[in-house]
């Protein structure tokens, strides 16, 4: 009886130490394209015009992964005029920026000669 009860007492030690050990989930993030309307780098805050013609602005700091195309990017990358995707946290912070394309560059008129 005595034998039983020291396994059910380690079985649950055990049980807990895995529960215990377990990564923490990720939190969930929801998917955002648009253009980048304003982005202030020392406040952290991004403004974007989204596909549906909403807008919206959310956080970025340190944390947030940006990119551009493959390569890896940081925050003073981010200009107006960026069509990017932004994978947001249920916080409202950005934890993923990938800038899509930049802005076409405006044709220059041929100078006067």
């Amino acid at each position: 009886m005595t034998r039983n009860i020291g396994i059910l007492v380690l079985s649950a030690l055990f049980a807990a130490s895995l529960a215990a050990a377990a990564p923490s989930p990720r939190p969930k993030t929801k998917r955002y394209d648009g253009t980048v309307v304003s982005f202030n780098e020392a406040e952290g805050k991004i403004f974007l015009k989204l596909k549906d013609e909403s807008t919206g602005n959310w956080s970025v700091g340190p944390g947030t992964k940006v990119s551009i195309g493959s390569k890896k990017g940081g925050l003073s990358d981010i200009k107006p005029g960026f069509r990017v995707a932004a994978w947001v946290t249920e916080q409202g912070g950005i934890e993923v920026l990938k800038i899509v394309a930049e802005p076409k560059a405006a044709a220059h008129a041929p100078a006067a000669a």
